[in-house]
């Protein structure tokens, strides 16, 4: 099996090389970089500084990870596709990690592996502020005790679970899913590392171009779709990258786009988990609140507007769904 790795980038080439600093160091040499982005020609020099990486330059047709992922895809050549992102590191035996997972069982679809994020960088996340804050507050053990119950459903650090309400797990951020004997059936894969047959994705199409912004839920949604052909997705946790995460380039756009956030958010909601039971409706409920209480204290926090722009998209996310029924 040969391995074509799909990297969008956007102005952080400094980034980007250190991801390709990482992937020379790979013990399997059988395979390519695609680099996505808006203009090739910024990023000509690279093939001159990495000689030893097969290195293919295309230019995303439009804004978005979506667009960028399927320019990638369209240029891939190998039988197993990999998406990750610029801000990343890999392991050394990662792609070997990927082939022998796909070639464990004709029907795995979709490989994914531990995405480890430092504990400087878990401590600025504010999911993680809250799990810490929680533990010392009372009043707050009692919101986080609701959180957990409905929300989360009991097991925030599972690894590539979506819950009812619509909570995607965290587990594989932290060194805890190296030490997971064996692969693991999942509901997704991770954002940053994730891989799949090219024939699969030749199936489904790609990246969805309906989730809108910088696209996030088009990552679940394309996982979602490739099992819906039949094919499963396991966790290796032996193919293991780590994300070193960057606040330039498209990072910047999330904190604008909070609204088509929420939209995308209950868009992939409706299609794909669907609030049809009453458990399943309850925690998402709670969920759509607890995201909302969290958009309000960023305006708290920031007094930027712009978070304010969540709620908005939450009621015009429910309005538009509300009416495709």
């Amino acid at each position: 099996m040969k391995v074509s790795v799909v990297i969008p980038t956007l102005g952080r080439s400094n980034v980007l090389e250190t991801c390709l600093d990482s992937l020379r160091k790979q013990a399997n040499k059988d395979f390519e970089v695609v680099i996505a982005t808006d203009k090739k020609e910024k990023l000509q020099y690279l093939s001159g500084k990495y000689p030893d990486l097969k290195i293919i330059l295309t230019e995303q047709a439009q804004k978005g990870l979506a667009p960028a992922r399927n320019a990638g895809l369209s240029s891939a050549s190998g039988n197993i596709v990999s998406f990750i992102d610029d801000d990343v590191t890999i392991e050394p035996q990662w792609i070997d990690e990927l082939i022998k997972a796909f070639g464990s069982a004709s029907d795995i679809g979709g490989v994914s592996g531990p995405t480890l994020i430092s504990d400087s960088d878990l401590c600025k996340r504010d999911i993680m502020i809250f799990h810490q804050m929680i533990k010392k507050n009372l009043f707050l053990k009692f919101i986080g005790e609701i959180y957990s119950h409905f929300v989360l459903e009991g097991d925030p650090y599972a690894v590539g679970r979506i819950c009812n309400s619509g909570f995607f797990s965290l587990g594989s951020n932290y060194p805890e899913s190296t030490r997971i004997t064996g692969y693991q059936k999942v509901d997704y894969l991770e954002a940053c590392n994730m891989s799949f047959r090219h024939d699969v994705l030749n199936k489904t199409g790609g990246f969805s171009l309906d989730y809108k912004g910088v696209g996030e839920w088009s990552e679940p949604d394309l996982a979602f779709r490739v099992k819906n052909e039949g094919f499963k997705l396991i966790f290796n946790p032996k193919a293991v990258v780590h994300h070193h995460i960057s606040q330039q380039g498209v990072f910047k756009d999330r904190g604008i786009n909070v609204g088509l956030r929420s939209e995308n958010f209950i868009h992939f909601y409706f299609l794909w988990i669907k609030p049809d039971n009453f458990t399943k409706a309850v925690s998402f409920g709670f969920n759509l609140l607890f995201i909302n209480a969290y958009w309000f204290y960023k305006f708290i926090q920031t007094g930027s507007f712009g978070w304010l722009g969540g709620l908005r998209g939450t009621f015009s996310g429910l309005r538009s769904e509300l009416c495709r029924l």
